[in-house]
């Protein structure tokens, strides 16, 4: 399972640079850290979409950026231009002549609007303590990691009822 080592691999390569460049900021003393000086963003919607996002909790900031990723993939889906496309590297089958790449980004994919606002809406409600007890990049590792191994049981199935389908793109 590469796919799944190369979410952890990576998710602890984040840390482990977070984790560094606290501690350096912790050891130099920003003498104007205290002033707020280029905090407040140029226009009103920016301002205020700054201000939302600094009262957010670290889950609600995990969580936001994976919804709209999720129904932008949707959305996507929804446009004939970008179907076969979508159809290689959100799709996942294990006839497909690329097979890992979709394995992860599958999980992205979604039915319909109720699959997907069902999905968000789960994730959402244990996303936060999840993050809370994990910390953000533990989350992200085990998030990653869990849809490749949907992915992997998913193509199980379909090999194991006979429900391969080869899909042929150029």
């Amino acid at each position: 399972m590469w796919g799944a080592g190369g979410t952890v691999s990576a998710c602890a390569v984040w840390q482990y640079e977070n984790m560094r460049t606290a501690a350096l900021q912790s050891r130099v003393k920003d003498w104007w850290s205290g002033m707020e000086w280029g905090v407040k963003k140029a226009g009103g919607f920016r301002e205020e979409m700054r201000q939302w996002w600094s009262k957010l909790e670290e889950g609600e900031k995990m969580f936001w950026p994976i919804c709209f990723l999720n129904v932008m993939v949707f959305a996507a889906w929804k446009v004939p231009a970008l179907q076969s496309f979508m159809l290689k590297w959100f799709a996942s089958s294990p006839g497909a002549k690329s097979s890992c790449l979709p394995m992860l980004l599958s999980a992205f994919s979604h039915f319909s609007v109720f699959h997907l606002g069902a999905n968000m809406f789960v994730l959402h409600s244990f996303m936060g303590p999840a993050v809370e007890l994990l910390g953000k990049e533990q989350f992200t590792a085990v998030y990653m990691t869990s849809t490749v191994f949907a992915s992997l049981a998913s193509y199980v199935h379909k090999v194991r009822t006979g429900r391969v389908k080869s899909v042929c793109l150029v």
